[in-house]
């Protein structure tokens, strides 16, 4: 089967540190989120009747997701200007286990998928700091490392159409949490000479539609 997908997320913004009474501050930020993974299905139970049938899948593979943030800080007081760059990534590395069940209906069809991530998250912070005030300029670089156990759940619902026998139409809904093992550039704005990560958590969300193409469309 081959198709193509579409896919809108949203997630949670990074929560910000405290910054000083006193100090004009401007803040941009950037997120970029991606993984994928590899699963291996096993059916566990299934019926059919007329105009009907349905069917419930053991899941269990590898899972990778990759979080990349940065978070630049520019604030000026009356004597000097600082611009702060933080600049974090998590790399998640792990066991996916979970289950699917699909009920097809004539030419409808409904699917859920729930899976949980269980594995490594390797973590990292890249501050670069600079100051300039009374013709004198400052630079800083410091890179942070860390690793922690991260539990990461997972839910997909899907809902189709069979146009044809070969051809579906579907449209559906994501959602991704990322228990509190996520380091995220905002909560780093505190620490002006961080030696560990602080960690919070992490979800998105999104709709996604698409359409298939196959021969195996139509189990009803």
């Amino acid at each position: 089967m081959v198709g193509a997908r579409c896919i809108s997320i949203c997630c949670n913004p990074p929560r910000f540190g405290l910054i000083p009474p006193g100090v004009a501050a401007s803040l941009t930020e950037w997120n970029r989120f991606w993984g994928g993974d590899v699963l291996i299905s096993k059916a566990a139970c299934g019926g059919k009747s007329k105009g009907c049938c349905w069917e419930v899948d053991c899941l269990a593979g590898f899972e990778y997701l990759d979080l990349g943030e940065r978070l630049d800080t520019a604030a000026t007081t009356a004597a000097a200007t600082g611009i702060d760059g933080f600049s974090t990534r998590n790399q998640f590395y792990g066991l996916e286990l979970g289950g699917r069940a699909e009920v097809v209906m004539d030419r409808w069809l409904v699917n859920g998928t729930a899976t949980c991530g269980l594995g490594e998250v390797h973590q990292s912070l890249q501050l670069d700091a600079a100051a300039g005030g009374g013709g004198a300029a400052a630079f800083a670089s410091t890179h942070v490392p860390d690793d922690g156990f991260a539990v990461v759940p997972h839910v997909m619902l899907d809902a189709g159409f069979n146009v044809t026998r070969n051809i579906r139409l579907y449209a559906g809904y994501d959602f991704l949490y990322w228990n509190r093992e996520a380091a995220r550039p905002g909560d780093q704005v505190a620490n002006t000479v961080p030696t560990s990560l602080e960690r919070s958590d992490f979800w998105a969300h999104g709709s996604t539609s698409g359409r298939r193409f196959g021969l195996d469309n139509d189990r009803a």
